[in-house]
């Protein structure tokens, strides 16, 4: 008998193994079965051989193929003596590696602990080993386990440092993985233009190498992001070419995700009984390769379109599935969905108590999770239950934390806009001071005059811009009680009147015109509900109220343009009192900022001029009377007295309002102007260490325009048609909802549905039913746009809001829709038709969710009736 080898010293025949463990691990993203197939036959020849690295190796390649072809249990076993070998043999590199695709698949089957664990023990290894592409896997592995138990940060901060590792090393295939798991975090995170912008440079990466997984996976999360922007045939698309890319490479795993997406996608557009069958498919996937949060997944799709499909009873079984896996693996998103479905099909079926009971129980949980979409679902049908119980009073409550959830959404919304406005000034900026450093070295080294014009030119669109955001974030601030922005645009010109008068320096005057109007941005923070409050705050809301001093003196904070100076103690201060006891630090007298003290005065006398929610305007003679009365009390007396004097001229009351800024703008030039002395003759950054070319920083800044421009259009437009989409029509409706109430007004929206395009797509295919589309919007905008705001809102879906339009005036705009049919079917559509139906606030319906709902039942009756007319008429035919 031949004598074993030693573990380390390898056998005459090892290289045998070592080449068909090589040719496997080359196969293995490309053919996993083959690779499969190579690495069993080096395992078997090892085992003869007694060669343990050999075995250990073939033990790893065999986990890490069984793997990529969704055999989880198998591959697990192959990887946990693999694991073991190597602990053995003394090799920490291989083990870590081990450990690693050991924590991967844990983690899909659902076993977060233990995956925890091994990935934990690999990058303990890979940093004592100095292994950097390791580290960088481990980390991007250990952020999948992160982003799965909830904690999104954590998540973030793992991916960033593996991103870092990849472009160190130029590692474009692992830069794209991480930038495209970057990306889902922030999809998970309903961050969209991040989420895009991430997967859109994955994807540009990913052209440059060949792997096949994770172009599949760039294109999953693309499809994500056009699905919670309401594109859901263009997220259709994507799943489906992801689709092809995983049965095409045999990746079961993708594969299954992929049917499931694509099930979501149809049920979006509400073809549920293909969607019902793509859920079966994945099901069955799921449940043969054993990933049991698939298969939860599916269990509650085909719930949905269950209950869709008028199948109460097959929902609420498929829904218990659903919730008894997500028990299972801890997933608290998942029991929130799975109790949701399971209260819509008891209701379906009348058990109403049932319905409340788990409902009740997914409340806390989608609270918790903050899911607002879900907590938005959950009231509304908890409420309806409380209604035919007649706990009319439990209703209520719903109904009012309903709105105050979509309130707070309104709000995150706006802070989103304004942090939006805030990054385009950061990103002028930051140009604007390359190009300075550019045009500094210029003029040391080319002719001083040329470049001192540029460097003017670059410092006026800084100057244009400090005004334009100064401008936006006032009228932000202002929206909700004057969409015209006028009430800033006064305390502006009266701020700086009262400070000519004074004798102020006449660029202060000119700045304080400007910086006067972000006295009040810190109600951007603040909540409508107290805001728009028709009665006395209570004490606890004033206090609420008074923080907007603070928001706003912290939103200006560390500025360098003496604008954003000014108006920082501006709107820190200006509730302070000449006396005292004003907020928020009870300053007094000269402790007050002057420009403070200025605004103070010009804040109330408009304010008591014109109405606002909680009080009708005065007359003047009153206002004035009223700020004689605080003189040396609220209001610094010599601002009083310019006050006065200035009314004794005629220069108060305001009769015009000017909104050229141009003075301002050259103040702000003069105040940043370059110094006279020569520049360094040396600055990093540019060819042979000097600075980068004029034209590159221009090209650069204009991209950067062009960029934040195209992400702020991507999150509000439909791609198709170029109509606002849903997202778009939920905040603008809102706000057209408050402009109404607060102004007398009535609002109607339409909401339309295409009737028969499913019937164009199969008969005469997509890129027909596309130009449909193209066509209702087109005509859409021509014949109703003129009297509100059209938006696609879903695949056959559109509305149409339209203001100063009551219950009198609806025949006048499906007047003008029939006239946007027939230019439809003039464009070679001839059979198209659209049903529609039409609601008006307030006479009609007050909130907003109901208002929704009755255009929406009304345009449902309207497609019924046409059904049964058309079912009519076809049996009159077959009948003669």
């Amino acid at each position: 008998m031949q004598p074993p080898f030693d573990s380390f010293t390898p056998p005459p025949d090892s290289p045998t193994v070592d080449a068909l463990l090589h040719a496997a691990s080359a196969l293995l993203p490309i053919t996993p079965k083959r690779a499969l197939d190579m690495a069993q036959e080096a395992l078997a020849l090892a085992g003869e051989l007694g060669y343990r690295a050999g075995e250990a190796q073939a033990h790893l390649l065999c986990g890490q193929t069984l793997h990529r072809m969704a055999e989880l249990q198998e591959a697990e076993r192959h990887l946990v003596t693999a694991t073991g070998l190597f602990t053995q043999l003394g090799d920490a590199a291989r083990r870590a590696q081990a450990l690693l695709s050991s924590g991967m698949v844990r983690r899909e089957l659902g076993e977060p602990a233990l995956a925890g664990q091994a990935l934990t023990q690999a990058l303990d290894l890979s940093e004592q080993i100095g292994d950097r592409v390791l580290k960088a896997s481990v980390l991007n592995q250990q952020a999948a386990l992160s982003q799965t138990s909830g904690n999104a940060d954590l998540a973030l901060e793992q991916l960033s440092g593996a991103l870092a590792i990849r472009r160190e090393l130029g590692d474009n295939l692992g830069a794209a993985q991480c930038l495209n798991n970057i990306g889902q975090v922030h999809l998970s995170r309903h961050e969209l233009p991040s989420a895009l912008q991430r997967l859109t440079e994955a994807y540009d990466l990913l052209k440059t190498v060949d792997d096949p997984s994770t172009s599949a996976h760039c294109l999953i999360n693309i499809g994500y992001v056009y699905e919670e922007m309401g594109d859901h045939q263009l997220s259709y698309d994507y799943h489906a070419r992801a689709l092809e890319l995983a049965r095409a490479h045999g990746n079961h795993t993708l594969e299954l995700y992929c049917l499931n997406n694509l099930a979501e996608a149809v049920s979006s557009m509400e073809r549920h009984q293909e969607a019902s069958e793509l859920f079966t498919q994945a099901l069955g996937i799921a449940e043969r390769i054993g990933m049991r949060y698939l298969s939860g997944c599916a269990h509650h799709g085909l719930g949905r379109a269950a209950t869709a499909l008028n199948r109460p009873g097959d929902a609420v079984e498929h829904h218990q599935q659903a919730l008894s896996i997500a028990a299972e693996l801890g997933e608290a998103q998942g029991e929130v969905d799975a109790l949701l479905g399971l209260g819509e099909a008891y209701l379906a079926l009348d058990r109403q108590q049932e319905a409340r009971t788990v409902l009740e129980r997914a409340l806390p949980l989608a609270i918790g999770g903050e899911s607002h979409k879900q907590v938005a679902r959950i009231r509304v049908l908890l409420a309806r239950i409380a209604q035919a119980t007649g706990d009319l009073s439990g209703a209520l409550d719903h109904l009012w934390a309903l709105r105050e959830l979509e309130q707070h959404l309104f709000n995150d919304e706006r802070e989103r806009h304004t942090r939006q406005l805030t990054v385009q000034f950061d990103v002028e900026r930051a140009h604007h001071e390359a190009a300075v450093s550019s045009m500094q070295t210029e003029l040391a080294q080319q002719a001083y005059r040329a470049a001192e014009l540029k460097v003017s030119e670059q410092t006026r669109r800084l100057a244009q811009t400090q005004v334009e955001v100064a401008t936006r974030l006032a009228n932000a601030a202002e929206y909700r009680d004057d969409v015209t922005g006028e009430h800033t645009l006064r305390v502006g010109h009266v701020s700086a009147l009262l400070a000519q008068h004074l004798n102020f320096p006449a660029e202060e005057v000119a700045l304080l015109r400007v910086a006067a109007r972000l006295h009040d941005v810190g109600k951007i923070g603040i909540s409508d509900l107290i805001l728009q409050k028709p009665a006395a705050l209570t004490k606890a809301e004033f206090e609420t109220m008074k923080r907007h001093t603070l928001i706003g003196g912290q939103m200006l904070s560390g500025g360098a343009s003496p604008l954003l100076q000014m108006a920082e103690q501006i709107a820190l201060s200006h509730h302070e009192k000449w006396s005292g006891g004003g907020y928020p630090h009870g300053l007094s007298g000269e402790a007050i900022a002057p420009v403070a003290r200025i605004v103070a005065v010009a804040d109330v006398y408009d304010a008591l001029l014109h109405p606002r929610p909680y009080k009708p305007a005065w007359e003047l003679g009153a206002a004035l009377e009223e700020i004689k009365q605080q003189r040396g009390q609220q209001f610094q007396p010599e601002i009083v007295d310019a006050l006065l004097a200035l009314h004794a001229s005629g220069q108060l009351p305001l009769r015009t309002l000017l909104h050229d800024e141009g003075e301002v703008q050259d103040i702000l030039v003069k105040k940043s102007s370059l110094p006279g002395e020569a520049a360094p003759s040396f600055l990093p950054g540019g060819p042979d260490g000097g600075t980068p070319p004029l034209a590159e920083l221009e090209d650069k800044y204009q991209q950067a325009r062009q960029s934040t421009h195209a992400r702020s259009v991507t999150a509000f437009t439909d791609a198709l048609t170029g109509l606002a989409n849903r997202r778009a029509f939920e905040e603008e409706l809102e706000t057209g909802l408050l402009q109404a109430a607060r102004h007398q007004h009535p609002l109607s929206v339409v909401s339309l549905d295409i009737d028969g395009l499913q019937a164009v797509n199969d008969l005469e295919g997509h890129e027909r039913g596309d130009t449909l589309l193209r066509q209702l919007a087109l005509a859409l905008r021509t014949h109703l746009g003129p009297a509100g705001r059209v938006y696609r809102t879903g695949g056959d879906e559109f509305a149409v809001v339209v203001g100063h339009v009551g219950p009198a005036q609806q025949a006048g705009v499906l007047r003008g829709l029939e006239r946007a049919i027939q230019a439809v079917q003039q464009q070679g559509f001839a059979s198209t038709s659209v049903s529609a139906g039409i609601a008006s606030f307030p006479e009609e319906a007050v909130l907003e969710g109901d208002l929704l709902r009755l255009a929406d039942q009304r345009m449902y009756a309207q497609k019924a009736a046409r059904g049964q007319h058309r079912a009519a008429s076809a049996a009159h035919r077959r009948i003669n």
